[in-house]
């Protein structure tokens, strides 16, 4: 390397000056890096694995065709990966913009704005240049020292004096500080509820609440997708709505277990089930019919098929299966089809224990209703108004339902959460009168099978009409006996109410009471919600007594 005086560095230019003469250009036809665009196409395939995972298959197939489509073309043609860049500049310039308004402006109003109303309720100015907002300068008189003398702290500046009002204002500002802490704490969960939602549906909808309140029973040790399962299902009970007709109505979900789309839920279907010959067979119920802990193509419906189909007769089966669904409800869903002329061969009703579940939750009735009567009513503002909660029970509940902490302290598992799915339904005495309770059920559902005979006699296909087992009716085996007192449940009181109820029940309903008692191994998650062992022995049973009917429409 040179080192003499006269040599000049290299920015020089002839003159002496540093050469300020622009750098020269990309050159033409040259495009992005190979690295940009397979980063921009990761980017893509990124958000439409989320899309499709969210269940939004559409919108996930059209963007991982664009990112493909305009990868290509960026390798293959220049021009088109710069006029790919200048948009993707352009996008992300508005955006700047708009999430620089959007997170400064929620700063501002999260954190200065309760900051200043609080120095405002304090009096308290911190850019004043005295101890009050008069004070022309910080010039203040020595106020004489108590305690601990100042040379032992030289470089402390007390801006206001000790004692009795020092006190109060430390008082205030601890006061102040607490108030900040609070209105940061609901402010922040404010926003993400405004983003995400918080009240007890759409936890439910957003997987944080599981149905299956007991996922570590014995009836699910050889199931280990039941925990996800029963997400899912408090997932599809979330998203459900009020309807002045039928009560509610389950909207579409899809998820990895439970896909359900105008009110059917998916099932199995044989070879030959499309065939306009096979035979279409309705199954209606509550959440036992829809398979509330059974995966899409394991519950009663789906098994069912696949006995039709062991059997050569190919048959389609729909399950309109309703979570909580009462048979009143299920007779006013099949008229509510007829009328929209969907008319099956066979419609089959599954129904028991929400009919006796609705004399204990509900009281004595003799009158069809439903489950959710009585929130339905409250949300409605219909009859008697609830007793007004305390002022400190409503400002808790209000904190809880926004704050951040408590959002934070529930998904940690720190805290217990209140708004659960399934609450304890008992509105009185589980022992008052509970034979009567079982015949009352047994009225009810009577009256329900008669309509819902007619209305098939009348528009000419079958009907068929079961009473469903449940632990209260069927063999108790080891690994069950905590299903007895699910939420509380009075054993003695529902043995008695199951019992009666089905010594009232006539013609044609048929009782598969007895339809687990072969199972030696338990298959009771709850009182009446089984595992998939326990749908193949309902569907089991079932279908022995729906195949000469099957054979016969066949033919």
């Amino acid at each position: 390397m040179s080192t003499s005086v006269t040599e000049q560095p290299e920015e020089l230019g002839q003159d002496g000056l540093p050469d300020w003469s622009a750098l020269p250009s990309e050159p033409p036809g040259r495009g992005p890096t190979v690295l940009g665009m397979l980063l921009r196409a990761a980017v893509a395939g990124l958000v439409a694995a989320l899309l499709w995972w969210r269940g939004h298959h559409v919108p996930a197939a059209v963007l991982v065709a664009l990112a493909v489509t305009l990868t290509i073309a960026s390798a293959r043609f220049p021009a088109v990966a710069r006029r790919v860049e200048r948009v993707e500049g352009a996008i992300q310039r508005v955006a700047g913009r708009v999430l620089a308004v959007v997170l400064i402006g929620a700063v501002h109003l999260l954190v200065f704005t309760p900051i200043s109303a609080v120095l405002r309720l304090l009096r308290h100015d911190p850019l004043a240049l005295g101890q009050s907002r008069s004070d022309a300068s910080f010039w203040r008189p020595v106020v004489k020292r108590r305690g601990r003398p100042l040379y032992r702290r030289p470089f402390s500046y007390d801006r206001i004096p000790g004692g009795a009002a020092g006190r109060g204002v430390r008082v205030g500002a601890a006061l102040g500080l607490i108030l900040v802490v609070v209105l940061l704490d609901v402010g922040l969960g404010a926003l993400l509820n405004g983003l995400k939602g918080d009240d007890a549906t759409a936890r439910q909808a957003s997987g944080e609440v599981n149905l299956l309140t007991a996922p570590d029973v014995p009836a699910g040790r050889d199931e280990p997708w039941r925990a996800d399962l029963g997400r899912e299902i408090a997932g599809a009970w979330g998203r459900k709505r009020y309807d002045p007709f039928l009560g509610w109505r389950m909207t579409d979900f899809h998820g990895r277990y439970v896909n359900q789309e105008n009110g059917v839920r998916r099932s199995y279907q044989a070879p030959g089930a499309d065939d306009p010959n096979a035979v279409t067979v309705y199954f209606l119920g509550g959440s036992t019919m829809f398979g509330a802990f059974q995966r899409d193509e394991h519950t009663i419906p789906s098994e069912f098929a696949r006995l039709a189909e062991a059997d050569g007769m190919p048959v389609r089966v729909v399950n309109y299966g309703q979570l909580a669904y009462v048979n009143w409800q299920e007779v006013l869903l099949l008229e509510s089809l007829i009328g929209q002329s969907s008319r099956p061969d066979l419609a089959v009703f599954y129904d028991g224990y929400n009919e006796l579940l609705s004399q204990f939750a509900l009281g004595h009735h003799r009158r069809p209703t439903t489950l959710d009567a009585r929130e339905i009513a409250d949300r409605l503002r219909l009859g008697a108004e609830p007793a007004d909660p305390s002022v400190w029970t409503a400002l808790y509940d209000a904190w809880r339902d926004t704050s951040a902490v408590h959002r934070v302290g529930r998904s940690l598992g720190l805290v217990s959460n209140e708004d659960t799915a399934l609450q304890t339904p008992w509105t009185a005495e589980q022992g008052d009168r509970p034979g009567q309770r079982g015949a009352d059920a047994a009225l009810v559902y009577g009256h329900g099978v008669d309509i819902a005979r007619r209305l098939a006699d009348s528009y000419g296909f079958r009907s068929a009409f079961f009473w469903q087992p449940s632990v209260y009716s069927k063999r108790v085996v080891p690994g069950e006996e905590q299903a007895l007192l699910w939420l509380g449940a009075d054993a003695k009181a529902w043995r008695e109410a199951t019992r009666v109820a089905r010594s009232r029940l006539e013609p044609p309903a048929i009782d598969v009471s007895d339809a687990l008692d072969g199972e030696s191994g338990p298959v009771m998650y709850d009182s009446a919600h089984t595992n998939e062992r326990g749908a193949r022995a309902i569907a089991r049973a079932m279908y022995a007594r729906l195949r000469p009917q099957l054979r016969e429409l066949n033919r």
